[in-house]
């Protein structure tokens, strides 16, 4: 979708992708699984910490699960047209290797959006009148 978006044509064949100057392979250890557990543990805890509804908190962390893997998507689709349209480095330099914890940042952003977002609701629906 984001190749989509991005006016990138691409063709995927299991976990190889080919974009135009480019085929990638995304190995089983770049899946993101350290990355993913890590956002899905550090969801629970801020949805604990900062939420007071369990359907509250359970919307917060079924979202983790989206979230965890649009990160991943991001971070293939970006590593992947820096590659190709400005340097081939970013196929092994600094942020294919060690900037995972940078796509990671970006998507608690989001997930702190999320929360202020249920917050809101809650407290907008704990203020409402009991109807008898």
């Amino acid at each position: 979708m984001l190749f989509e978006i991005g006016r990138v044509p691409v063709t995927q064949d299991g976990v190889r992708l080919t974009i135009p100057g480019l085929t990638l392979e995304v190995a089983e250890e770049c899946s993101s699984i350290r990355s993913s557990l890590m956002l899905l543990v550090t969801t629970m805890v801020l949805a604990h910490l900062f939420l007071r509804s369990a359907w509250g908190k359970g919307l917060v962390i079924l979202a983790a699960i989206p979230l965890s893997i649009a990160k991943n998507g991001f971070r293939i689709f970006a590593l992947s047209t820096l590659a190709v349209y400005v340097d081939r480095s970013f196929l092994h330099g600094r942020l294919h290797h060690q900037g995972g914890i940078l796509f990671f940042l970006v998507f608690l952003a989001g997930l702190f959006v999320l929360l202020w977002l249920v917050r809101w609701a809650e407290h907008k629906l704990m203020a409402q009148p009991a109807v008898h």
